[in-house]
């Protein structure tokens, strides 16, 4: 009774211990010292730049950057001019597309007395995307930076040049930061880019990416950062995921940086909810304490020192930070070896171990990891699969019960099993069993990813010391409440090490992979065994197991199916459609399913809703429905073709009905179209006979588009081209949204197309 008494209380006390470590620090207000970093006086910048959504190509995107120029000449930087740029990004993911855009970054210069040092950049960007005003993604980046700007004028000039970049169209394709980093002069000046992000409204600053080979710049982040958040684990995962900030585009060149963000909160992100009310104001402070102490650090360094063997690092509880070599996780993978080989020698010298019980217990680790991820897999998908923008958002919402349903479910099963299990399952067969699957996880990790050997060596070697401590002092002289004792203070802190990773984990990846929590699942399960074993033993074992099944069930299905309200909204979306037919007109929504918003819209007009293809080369499926016909001025298209040596250039242009947000072109051709271009940018790689090709143009010129190829033998080709303009046509009002609906994506916008066949001989 008394370890599985110890065994609730370590469970419980870990995951309270673990929300505690992730909560940010209390934001320092506007009155402190103007050198020192206040979330209060940057909210006044987040306020007045997030007042409403702006993303590029917008109006209201024109008075953020003017109010961003007004505040880096105010601070007395050298605002450079402004230079638009054109910028093409082929997304790797998405065959036969194409993202360019005309971008306007934002540039100042904080000088130095040292400026052939080379400079430190802060770098976020400007750009929501639409329907959201972005307080934090990623205006609270941005404004931390005016802020760290003012404290560093009012403490002294640094010895290195600092340059702000505000970058524009992060949000279509890193397309300002690619447009500074491969085109601009100032970047050969660049030696250290720290990048300010956002992927929700709250919870700590993680330091989440770095360069390679940045050994010594976490040497000095955990010997200058107060408050540390940051681990080599996520370093690992982000540089190998295939998403990726503004900041990849200064990898791609080469230039060293680290990368903040914070990720609490996710419904405050991409959605209509990300306000200024909503954004924590002490993960801004967070984010701005760190990156301060940062530029002032590497701001001073005569060297930064930004190519060193990297490390394996890690704060601990945002207390302290550790860090070594990588080199020296082997001695860590040393130690566990000798505390199991102990533990199982006492153990075998007792009699309390077999071959076959030791494969018995690997067995039920290993059947828990499994059925445990395939079960969130399927509920996951029972709950509308795995790329339903709608259902994420939703679960998200109610983000408590989300987590908390996935967490009751996997404790459930471990518990099930281990009760179904209790005839063949001993203590010491499963417990050292366990210990010994993840110390061969730790060596493999330590062979393919030293870095991410923090999740699993360091939870395991105070799983080891537990289990060593127990063998040590069971049966002497000392009273078996120590032994128990120190079992669980070393599985608490085990356990809090995991639900600290685990959380950090879910918040990066559970809404679209609920199954990531069967990783930091089977870890506790390993820690907790002896708790969770006697309590397996106890007569209504299967009575609890049972109740949290259900109840994990059960808070999943309200974070789903729940009502929707202000505080719990959904995300919805539908637009209106004038063409590419002359007489087509249509209401149109891309969501999955239509809901008590986006359904009475589609029907507003008496048709019926049904989902297919919007038209040849649209590349999605929608749900549409026809719409009366609206005064909606379409873009004009013309041709012209001549001849080039022994090739046939033709020439597209386009004249827009008035300035779009954004032109969607689709291209099909039954010949090869050799030296395409979109107003004299190359384009490659795009085209294929036959095929619809498509081409976002973002923050186009308002004067009109020239797309360009040529043909060596005759042919056609169609080409249908996509203007898409802010807010409804005169004359069409939509149903009023449902209280707790926010729009999404591209709605509330006006889709005006035109259609243009050309052949040449």
């Amino acid at each position: 009774m008394a370890r599985s008494l110890a065994f609730v209380m370590v469970f419980c006390a870990a995951l309270v211990a673990a929300m505690f470590a992730s909560q940010p620090p209390a934001p320092r207000d506007a009155d402190i010292s103007p050198s020192e970093f206040s979330a209060i006086r940057a909210m006044a910048d987040v306020e007045e730049i997030s007042s409403a959504p702006h993303p590029i190509g917008s109006e209201d995107i024109l008075r953020v950057r003017d109010y961003l120029r007004t505040r880096l000449t105010a601070l007395g930087l050298d605002v450079i001019p402004d230079t638009p740029r054109n910028v093409v990004y082929v997304p790797g993911r998405l065959a036969r597309t194409l993202v360019t855009a005309r971008v306007h970054n934002v540039v100042g210069i904080l000088k130095g007395t040292a400026p052939e040092l080379p400079a430190i950049v802060l770098m976020s960007h400007y750009d929501t995307v639409p329907n959201s005003p972005g307080a934090a993604d990623d205006t609270a980046g941005v404004a931390a930076t005016l802020e760290i700007i003012a404290n560093l004028k009012a403490a002294g000039p640094l010895k290195r040049d600092v340059i702000v970049l505000f970058t524009e169209g992060e949000e279509f394709g890193l397309m300002g930061a690619r447009a500074f980093f491969n085109q601009s002069p100032l970047a050969s000046r660049t030696g250290l880019v720290l990048n300010l992000e956002a992927r929700g409204g709250g919870g700590r600053a993680f330091m989440f990416e770095t360069s390679e080979n940045a050994g010594e710049l976490m040497r000095s982040y955990g010997q200058v950062v107060s408050s540390p958040s940051a681990n080599s684990l996520s370093a690992f995962l982000y540089r190998n995921m295939p998403n990726g900030t503004d900041l990849t585009t200064a990898f791609d060149v080469g230039k060293p940086g680290m990368n903040f963000a914070f990720i609490a909160d996710e419904y405050a992100y991409h959605t209509a909810s990300a306000t200024p009310d909503r954004l924590d104001r002490g993960s801004l402070q967070h984010m701005g304490d760190q990156v301060l102490a940062l530029t002032r650090a590497f701001g001073n360094a005569d060297d930064l020192k930004v190519d060193a063997p990297d490390i394996i690092y890690s704060d601990v509880f945002g207390l302290g930070f550790v860090s070594y070599p990588q080199s020296a996780g082997w001695a860590l993978v040393g130690i566990l070896v000798i505390l199991i080989g102990f533990t199982f020698m006492r153990a075998r010298a007792a009699g309390q171990v077999s071959v076959k019980g030791l494969a018995i217990g690997a067995s039920y680790f290993i059947g828990f990891f499994v059925i445990l991820a395939g079960l969130l897999l399927l509920v996951k998908l029972a709950l509308g699969g795995l790329l339903d923008v709608q259902m994420k958002y939703t679960m998200i919402g109610r983000h408590g019960f989300f987590i908390g349903g996935c967490t009751a479910l996997a404790f459930g099963l471990a518990l099930g099993l281990a009760t179904a299990m209790r005839k063949w399952l001993t203590l010491w067969n499963t417990w050292l069993s366990g210990l010994a699957l993840l110390l061969a996880v730790t060596c493999l990790l330590q062979i393919i990813a030293p870095g991410a050997t923090i999740a699993v060596g360091w939870p395991l070697l105070m799983a080891c010391i537990a289990a060593a401590s127990v063998t040590a002092l069971a049966k002497s002289d000392v009273d078996d409440r120590l032994a128990l004792f120190a079992m669980a203070l070393f599985s608490l802190v085990g356990a809090t090490l995991v639900a600290t990773n685990g959380v950090a984990l879910f918040l990066g990846l559970g809404g679209i992979l609920p199954s990531i929590i069967a990783l930091p699942a089977i870890l506790t399960a390993i820690i907790l065994f002896p708790g969770l074993d006697a309590l397996a033993r106890l007569a209504r074992a299967p009575l609890i197991a049972a109740l949290f099944l259900l109840g994990g069930f059960a808070a999943l299905g309200w974070s789903a199916f729940g009502p929707a309200s202000a505080d719990h909204p959904r995300v919805t979306e539908a637009f209106y459609l004038a063409g590419p037919e002359p007489d087509q007109y249509a209401r149109v929504s891309t969501l999955k399913s239509l809901d008590a918003w986006s359904g009475p819209f589609l029907a507003s007009d008496g048709g019926e809703a049904t989902r297919g293809e919007l038209f040849p080369g649209y590349p999605q499926q929608v749900w549409s429905a026809p719409a009366k016909p609206a005064a909606v001025p379409r873009p004009v298209l013309s041709s012209e073709t001549e001849l080039v040596g022994d090739s046939r250039q033709v020439t597209l242009r386009l004249v827009p009905s008035s300035r779009p947000r954004e032109l969607l072109f689709l291209l099909r051709s039954g010949t090869q179209l050799d030296n395409l271009s979109i107003d004299g940018v190359p384009i490659s790689g795009i085209t294929e006979t036959g095929e619809w090709s498509r081409f976002v143009y973002v923050a186009p010129p308002a004067t009109g588009t020239v797309l360009r190829f040529t043909a060596v033998t005759a042919g056609e080709a169609s080409l249908r081209v996509v203007e898409v303009h802010e807010g409804w046509p005169e004359g069409v009002e939509p149903p009023a949204k449902p209280e707790g609906y926010t729009p999404w994506r591209t709605s509330d916008v006006t889709y005006a197309a035109s259609t243009l066949d050309v052949s040449w001989p």
